[in-house]
């Protein structure tokens, strides 16, 4: 089987890097993580040296170096095609990538005003209309995807796939900067499982232990 080395950023910040991390814990394989400490001269050099996006996460194979992370879990799912990593009925799988997708490519203002911090505990901050509209957005795709689904696990799609790794960091980010009375009841409950896995558990405590710091998010 491939060597297989996942290079990320700061565990505390880095929403991109926790995503393909979480695919290949659920996979439950041998993997090598290391991490490239952000916004440091030596760790920028090395990012620009090796990723061909010039940017983390990417993964090192033997045969290749592989950057984005969706790509990443997209070659992790056809690596290990029987660890459940989409759906297996085809339909749920579709609508799966459909909504990583849309994670990937949009919900710009959830990103750039609730920067990814799992150390800050939860102390909410005055969000935009427009950030508002895409944290209303958010709970709508959950609430229907968990309706269409609520009798095969807790999970969007019943059991745990890629499109949960693709919304981990989404749960950091309400869990840091939204009063819970502001969200439905359904987006607490899927919060609540997803932070009771043992590898968001496993992830927040390694945040915990790096030294790190962005001033700016750090608040």
């Amino acid at each position: 089987m491939k060597q297989l080395l996942l290079v990320i950023g700061n565990k505390n910040y880095s929403s991109w890097s926790l995503r393909p991390w979480l695919v290949m814990k659920f996979a439950n394989i041998d993997f090598a993580c290391e991490t490239v400490p952000l916004f440091t001269e030596e760790g920028m050099m090395r990012i620009r040296a090796e990723s061909p996006n010039k940017k983390v996460p990417y993964l090192k194979t033997d045969d290749m170096v592989l950057s984005e992370s969706l790509a990443i879990a997209e070659y992790i799912a056809e690596l290990y095609p029987n660890k459940g990593l989409w759906p297996e009925d085809p339909v749920k799988r579709a609508k799966a990538r459909s909504i990583c997708m849309g994670m990937a490519s949009g919900f710009f203002n959830i990103r750039n005003e609730m920067p990814m911090n799992v150390r800050r505990r939860n102390k909410p901050i005055e969000l935009s209309e427009a950030a508002w509209r895409e944290v209303k957005q958010m709970e709508k795709l959950w609430r229907e995807t968990r309706e269409d689904y609520a009798q095969a696990g807790p999970f969007l799609f019943g059991e745990r796939s890629i499109a949960d790794a693709f919304f981990a960091p989404v749960i950091w980010r309400f869990n840091s900067y939204i009063s819970k009375k502001d969200l439905l009841p359904e987006t607490i409950q899927y919060m609540k499982v997803m932070l009771a896995m043992p590898e968001m558990q496993g992830w927040a405590a390694m945040a915990s232990e790096e030294s790190w710091r962005i001033d700016k998010v750090e608040i």
